[in-house]
């Protein structure tokens, strides 16, 4: 079962990335022409699927296997710093996530209805700066989980 749980983990880091890709293809988009409001509501829509599937599996899982590995704890700071840098980036990202990402969305939604490019363009940069920012540190936690071998 724990071989699972890990699969399953990292299977859903991978759902996880792909708004990375995604945001580098609208980012490209929006490079060369102005997005529609449907290309921005069909990228909110699919980052926000994703996001829910790829942030609360990984949470789960990682619940679960810090639960079932008796090697594994929760924020213990005397071994395995590797699992405690990421379970607290993983509280970092969900605070960004509620704090932030969620409220910067709806106002993305709040000004698709307005029809304000001016206003939606600056939401939008906004919405893309924290995007990253979550996405970086969603790569950080891969990497350490990727190399806590060498550590």
């Amino acid at each position: 079962m724990y071989f699972t749980l890990v699969t399953l983990h990292v299977l859903f880091a991978g759902i996880w990335l792909t708004n990375i890709l995604f945001s580098l293809f609208v980012k490209l988009k929006n490079d060369n022409t102005e997005l529609s409001n449907g290309i921005i509501s069909l990228f909110l829509k699919y980052t926000n699927l994703a996001g829910i599937i790829g942030a609360m599996g990984i949470l789960t899982t990682g619940v679960i296997i810090t639960i079932t590995n008796p090697d594994f704890q929760f924020f213990q700071f005397t071994a395995n710093h590797w699992l405690v840098t990421k379970q607290i980036i993983m509280v970092v990202i969900l605070a960004l996530i509620f704090a932030v990402l969620i409220p910067t969305a709806k106002a993305v939604r709040t000004q698709i209805t307005k029809n304000d490019k001016t206003a939606l363009t600056n939401i939008l940069a906004k919405l893309g700066k924290i995007m990253w920012i979550i996405n970086i540190l969603v790569v950080i936690n891969i990497l350490l989980a990727l190399s806590r071998r060498f550590m």
